[in-house]
């Protein structure tokens, strides 16, 4: 049911999310992976939406999001926006940003990589880092 991409050292887990406690929100402790997806999220979303990015910087999906997600990488939120769902930014200032959505699974919970673009200038509130 899940597939997942794996990093360039060869990880299923690109890096952890850890537990913020927010006065809006609380987010749980879980791993950040990549999912295969479909044309509207994952991997084949951002190669077919940001085909374009992705060829200027010469990476695939799985190279531009490890670039992006990795410990230390800042942590944003709009939590206006937000609905149902716990959805968060991740930030590298120099290459871009990737949206993550919290999921709950058999094989245990998890933050899967919603899409990814170039913008680099962050929007929402600082809530944290990764790990």
């Amino acid at each position: 049911m899940y597939k997942f991409l794996i990093n360039s050292q060869g990880n299923l887990n690109f890096a952890v999310f850890p537990d913020i406690s927010h006065r809006l929100r609380e987010f749980i402790r879980a791993p950040v992976r990549l999912q295969v997806g479909d044309m509207r999220w994952g991997a084949r979303h951002i190669e077919s939406a940001h085909a374009k990015e992705l060829s200027r910087l010469k990476m695939d999906a799985a190279a531009f999001v490890g670039n992006i997600v990795k410990p230390g990488s800042p942590i944003y939120c709009e939590f206006e926006s937000m609905k149902q769902t716990q959805r968060a930014q991740t930030v590298n200032l120099r290459i871009g940003t990737v949206v993550l959505e919290f999921k709950k699974s058999d094989l245990g919970d998890f933050y899967t990589v919603v899409t990814a673009f170039s913008r680099t200038k962050p929007i929402g509130e600082l809530i944290g880092k990764l790990e």
